[in-house]
């Protein structure tokens, strides 16, 4: 009587045999692979995009970083402080622009308002 242990056992020992492929279909595949393998590795990689340059040409995150930082200070200081700016100027903004600096951002207004500055 044969039972599933004994299937089992030969099923393993069936798996134990060698079966490696033959010298002839090793050289094909190695052939095939050798042709295809330089396409596939200039596709794959494309290099680095421009986010990636332009990072590294900043000196990495901590360049791009204190970049913006800049970039949102200067933007506040030209939005909040027109006049104490105009002021260390001794009024050459105002010059500049004929009168008045709100007059640069005519729209700002509602700005003073909702910070209570107004």
């Amino acid at each position: 009587m044969v039972t599933d242990k004994d299937d089992l056992t030969a099923l393993f020992a069936e798996a134990r045999r060698d079966a490696r492929p033959g010298a002839d279909m090793t050289a094909r595949v190695l052939a095939d692979a050798a042709r295809v393998q330089p396409g596939n590795i200039a596709a794959a990689c494309p290099g680095p995009g421009w986010f990636a340059r332009m990072r590294g040409t900043l000196g990495g995150w901590p360049g791009l970083s204190g970049l913006a930082v800049a970039g949102v200070t200067g933007l506040m200081i030209g939005i909040y402080a027109t006049e104490s700016v105009d002021m260390l100027l001794n009024g050459q903004l105002t010059d500049l622009t004929g009168g008045d600096s709100a007059g640069l951002m005519p729209g700002i207004d509602f700005l003073a308002i909702s910070f209570g500055e107004g």
